[in-house]
């Protein structure tokens, strides 16, 4: 058998894994905070009884990090941040994750949680309490506001290596030990606003459509490779 069928095949899944991710990303471009899959692709030597043969494979996504369109809502509590860095937040089970864009409010303890109840985190990494009857703000750089007193500050971090973030889904990311560590950064905070998805439909389309067309040329050329091997089979055999 060619091996040449082998470099098709593993091509034709690396191009069904890549349009899987183009899809996702399509899917998400109307989503807050989402942020574009990039593919990376490589190409490998397996050894085989008498040769090498050329494999291509996908290699581990990329996030892409750029910064999405901010999407004005009139509602002073919708909180995205203009460039860099996250809102640090803790999860349900302990666990800390990082949000792009958020709605805070202050439930009946008088904890700020965003809408799926996670808590904000203040720099010292205990989340933020305010006085539930009181009204509160919160300033471009962080603060929160009541009575023109200064009673907390959200914590804003950043990462070594944001596109090594796992993405949760919804503009929520973990990080992880290739992201690095976090740090505090003096990040710009915008009230009234979120940050929409950084996907580029009309963009991502082109792109699906001409992996879509690598996807089946791949598969032809596997086609091809057999019907070879049957002739040569064919003829050797008369």
């Amino acid at each position: 058998m060619s091996h040449g069928i082998y470099t098709a095949a593993s091509g034709a899944v690396a191009r069904q894994t890549h349009l899987d991710m183009l899809a996702n990303n399509l899917a998400n471009s109307q989503t807050a905070g989402f942020r574009e899959m990039k593919a990376v692709f490589e190409e490998v030597l397996t050894p085989a009884t008498s040769d090498a043969r050329h494999m291509v494979v996908m290699g581990p996504s990329r996030m892409s990090m750029a910064q999405g369109p901010m999407i004005s809502t009139g509602d002073p509590m919708d909180l995205t941040i203009q460039g860099d860095g996250f809102f640090l937040s803790e999860e349900p089970d302990g666990t800390w994750s990082l949000l792009r864009s958020l709605h805070a409010h202050s439930n009946t303890e008088g904890y700020l949680v965003d809408n799926q109840g996670r808590f904000l985190l203040s720099r010292t990494g205990s989340p933020v309490m305010v006085d539930p009857d009181i009204p509160f703000q919160i300033s471009d750089e962080g603060e929160v506001i009541q009575r023109d007193q200064t009673v907390d500050r959200l914590s804003l971090v950043g990462v070594s290596k944001p596109a090594a973030l796992d993405p949760l889904g919804h503009g929520v990311y973990r990080a992880t030990h290739e992201s690095g560590n976090l740090f505090a950064i003096p990040a710009e905070v915008i009230g009234g606003a979120v940050e929409g998805s950084n996907v580029k439909p009309v963009e991502s389309m082109v792109e699906l459509i001409r992996v879509q067309r690598d996807f089946q040329s791949l598969v032809k050329a596997m086609q091809a490779y057999r019907d070879a091997d049957d002739e040569l089979i064919r003829t050797a055999g008369r």
